[in-house]
């Protein structure tokens, strides 16, 4: 009896040996042969022969040699070449549909390559994106704070309060200029992308920029200059009003400007509606870019006045915001009337055993509930959820406030007429700074001549020689 292990096929000399590469061990091969194709030795089997199977495979250990039965090699050789001869014949059925395959596999893994690509890129911007639980209206938030995306956001801010406030009030956002084209881009999409310097990781995405940064930013400034307007006219009319015994008056504050809306010609003849515009102007309309800047702008352009300052748009908006907001203002007003005085009735009932007299300190309500619960004619209610990029305003508003632009934009364009109103505004003025009960918070300049002041200080000097 002689020793053989499963390395001694590869030296015997034998017919068998023409075989070998037929053999083919499969995945569930037994734990010796695992061994085996590992590297590792299985044991040694010694003794005889022993039989598997009725017609089987024999293995026997003859003369230190390996041998193997007739039938098993002829069933190996010919499951092998059964298996050759089918992969032959399908080869050539198959290779149209395998190139098909190779190309749909090539398409999809070069979409995946530049989804992948485009999404790093955004992540390692720190761009703006909006989700659910963003903060703010336009329900932005930023994240990966990259130093070109602040940068960028201070000169898109800057540049809506310079550029863009003074002339829209109310941006649609839709349309052909929502979209940034790159070839051929609309003009405000050229001007809003002007402001900004494209980080690097966006070249090539210019659009996506310009929909999830730029425009959002847009919106989002331009309704902080809205919402801070309304609060600064709000301020403006309970203290103009406070003192007010009725408020009966108040919604025609502006109808004899509007019933000359059809002629500007007859604006000068009529006091009342000239008196209703310069009020509009002086209280509310200065609003929209605040007293303290055009205090400054008339310090630096001191041949000019407060009517060279306004827009159509900014006395439309003006006018409307008056037209909505005055009936919550007023409620504000009586509401805070009626605390005082039922905090007095209840002083005078039960005052309190101090010196004072004064009676225990009760909290100021800040909101009123009357106010808060009325309905507006122009916007929309408190409780509605908000639109992405949406204003608040309703369709109608919309369209009293173009209305109001277009009447507004026609008084600018007629020249004699809206010279008139500059020439008045002057004599408006000083009545208010005559008057000692009212602070007057436009400057006045006096520009002297100084050809005048030198020939008078030549004469001077030759009376004198």
């Amino acid at each position: 009896d002689g020793s053989c292990t499963l390395n001694n096929i590869d030296t015997m000399q034998s017919p068998l040996a023409a075989f070998k590469k037929l053999l083919q061990y499969p995945s569930n091969n037994t734990p010796q042969q695992q061994q085996h194709e590992q590297g590792t030795a299985t044991p040694q089997h010694t003794g005889k022969s022993k039989n598997r199977g009725a017609g089987g495979e024999m293995m026997a250990s003859i003369g230190g040699k390996k041998m193997i039965s007739t039938s098993s090699i002829s069933s190996l050789s010919f499951q092998n070449g059964a298996e050759e001869l089918s992969s032959n014949c399908s080869s050539s059925n198959s290779s149209k549909r395998q190139q098909h395959d190779e190309v749909s596999l090539q398409r999809h893994i070069n979409f995946l390559t530049a989804e992948n690509e485009r999404l790093r890129m955004l992540a390692d911007s720190g761009g703006s994106r909006t989700h659910r639980g963003g903060m703010g209206k336009n329900k932005q938030s930023m994240y990966m704070a990259d130093p070109a995306n602040i940068t960028n956001k201070v000169a898109l801010y800057k540049g809506v309060a310079a550029t863009i406030w003074p002339f829209f009030k109310f941006l649609h956002f839709r349309g052909r200029w929502a979209v940034y084209d790159k070839q051929q881009p609309h003009a405000f999409a050229a001007h809003v992308m002007s402001y900004v310097e494209l980080p690097e990781s966006f070249k090539g995405f210019e659009h996506q920029y310009y929909e999830k940064f730029a425009l959002p930013n847009v919106s989002s400034k331009i309704s902080t200059l809205r919402s801070n307007f309304v609060t600064a006219c709000r301020k403006v009319f309970i203290k103009r009003h406070r003192s007010c015994l009725s408020f009966e008056l108040v919604g025609t504050s502006f109808a004899a400007l509007l019933s000359t809306s059809n002629d500007w010609d007859a604006l000068h003849d009529s006091s009342a509606a000239l008196n209703q515009l310069y009020n509009l102007i002086y209280y509310y309309a200065s609003e929209v870019y605040g007293r303290t800047a055009i205090r400054t702008w008339l310090k630096a352009n001191q041949e000019r006045s407060v009517l060279d300052k306004m827009t159509a748009s900014d006395l439309a908006f003006a006018l409307i915001v008056f037209e909505n907001y005055y009936p919550k203002w007023v409620a504000e007003i009586q509401d805070t009337r009626e605390q005082e005085q039922r905090r007095h009735d209840d002083h005078v009932a039960d005052p309190h055993d101090d010196e004072t007299g004064k009676g225990p300190p009760k909290k100021k309500r800040k909101t009123s509930v009357t106010a808060a619960s009325m309905t507006l004619k122009y916007t929309q209610d408190q409780k509605q959820k908000k639109v992405y990029l949406g204003c608040g305003w309703k369709p109608e508003g919309l369209k009293h406030y173009e209305y109001l632009q277009n009447l507004f934009a026609g008084l600018l364009a007629n020249v004699p007429v809206w010279q008139n109103c500059k020439d008045g505004w002057d004599l408006y003025i000083e009545e208010k700074k005559r008057n000692d009960d009212i602070k007057c918070w436009v400057p006045t300049y006096h520009i002297q001549c100084v050809d005048n002041i030198y020939d008078g200080e030549n004469s001077s000097g030759e009376e004198e020689g």
